[in-house]
């Protein structure tokens, strides 16, 4: 498969986890014969996030370069929807975007799109405690956010919302992650 991945903040030398991950993904797909392809935006004038030389890596990728105050959510939606359709890809994965992930999305909601989310602490502001000690957070985070999405896709799904988004696999998929079905 030709598999596009979108990310905003991609740098390498990595500067943290999702660097990594990401990395480790696009290698280990194409080393099972997957055609990939990193999509980056990058500013020259800001710190080190979007810093890499595609030469550097050990897969395709394209560092899609912004001035310091073009960069908005929806001139990135833009670039990334130009930049991934002149490739041609089958599904696109969007790693890391913080604020501007909906709006890359939404740009590209024309390919099956998969969606990665990292930085717990935009929902809490415990992210750093996360896994202090070694145990989960006794806030559970994480399980009250699926908790509520489950929540979502039942009424989503019971009230018709799948005919206009087409969700019906996404709700089924976590409705019947529920443990309490």
């Amino acid at each position: 498969m030709r598999l596009a991945f979108v990310d905003l903040v991609f740098s390498w030398p990595p500067n943290g986890g999702a660097d990594v991950d990401l990395f480790h993904t696009l290698k280990g797909l194409q080393a099972q014969g997957h055609d990939v392809h990193l999509f980056v935006s990058g500013v020259d004038a800001s710190w080190e996030r979007g810093a890499f030389d595609p030469a550097d890596l050990p897969f395709p990728a394209t560092r899609l370069a912004f001035e310091e105050c073009e960069l908005r959510p929806s001139a990135a939606g833009q670039a990334f929807r130009k930049a991934v359709d002149a490739w041609g890809t089958d599904a696109v994965f969007v790693f890391d975007g913080f604020f501007f992930k909906p709006a890359v999305i939404d740009a590209l909601a024309h390919h099956p799109i998969a969606a990665r989310y990292y930085a717990y602490e935009i929902g809490c502001m415990r992210d750093s405690l996360l896994f202090k000690d070694g145990a989960p957070c006794p806030c559970a985070v994480v399980a009250r956010w699926m908790e509520w999405a489950r929540v979502f896709a039942r009424a989503s799904c019971s009230h018709g919302l799948k005919s206009s988004w087409g969700a019906a696999p996404i709700c089924r998929a976590i409705i019947d992650s529920s443990p309490s079905r």
